[in-house]
């Protein structure tokens, strides 16, 4: 049994809208659509679009406020990026900071959705956003001690302390990281309803397995909040859901070869 965190579905009130920005300003390709549905093609984490969501007021919806996590695009060049992106109208909050990975600047998709745009040397990137690298995704902290341990112990990634109390997860060369950082709020309580938790969040994370009947026993015995079922998916998944230790709900799944 392996446990991957390699996945993030971000859900859009109003789905057209946002499939434009994504394909027709950032340049992103969705290779797969339906209603209220896309797949957009990337390297790194992989990244579905859904509609259907109810947004929080927008006091709620700054990362870390409503938007607990921050997918992170790296670039071979962040100046001529960021130039392009804002001719087309991109909205960045702040400029291009010095991290320890090398430069990245935030900037807002529709819904206020927060992402960064980056260069860091020493990842892999994407050559153009046509060809998306999502090589990371961040994640405000609450409890970032318990964050640790759990995302270390429970989920496999290995960490290391970083900037600012920052914490940095790995799962080996080339595979997506995770960021750790303080701050934000405890997710509010989900509702179960037909197996399935209600609302779904701004943006969801999942964790790929090859053994979702290993992997559910094996959270059970790590004292981990399981929140479903098992259950066959008609897309051709068996999932789960589970929450971490700030009550961020996770997707365990395992994809069936057809």
């Amino acid at each position: 049994m392996f446990l991957k965190l390699n996945w993030i579905g971000i859900h859009v009130a109003d789905f057209e809208a946002s499939l434009r920005f994504y394909t027709n300003v950032l340049g992103l390709n969705a290779t797969d659509k339906k209603p209220d549905w896309a797949y957009i093609e990337t390297t790194g984490m992989t990244f579905e679009l859904f509609g259907g969501w109810s947004p929080p007021t927008p006091s709620q919806s700054a990362w870390g406020y409503g938007q607990s996590v921050r997918p992170g695009i790296q670039v071979a060049n962040l100046n001529e990026t960021v130039t392009v992106l804002r001719q087309r109208g991109v909205e960045f909050t702040g400029e291009i900071e010095k991290t320890a990975f090398g430069e990245m600047i935030e900037f807002m998709a529709p819904e206020n959705k927060r992402w960064t745009l980056a260069y860091a040397p020493s990842l892999p990137f994407g050559l153009s956003l046509n060809k998306t690298h999502i090589g990371w995704i961040e994640l405000k902290a609450n409890r970032i001690a318990e964050q640790r341990t759990f995302y270390n112990k429970v989920l496999g990634l290995q960490p290391e302390n970083g900037q600012g109390g920052k914490v940095i997860l790995t799962q080996g060369l080339g595979e997506p990281i995770l960021l750790l950082e303080p701050g934000g709020q405890q997710a509010a309580p989900f509702q179960i309803e037909q197996n399935t938790i209600q609302p779904m969040p701004s943006h969801l994370m999942s964790v790929e397995t090859d053994h979702i009947e290993e992997a559910a026993a094996w959270l059970k015995s790590q004292g981990v909040p399981i929140l479903t079922e098992i259950t066959h998916k008609d897309w051709g998944g068996i999932d789960l859901y589970i929450t971490d230790p700030d009550g961020n709900p996770i997707q365990v799944v395992q994809y069936v070869q057809a």
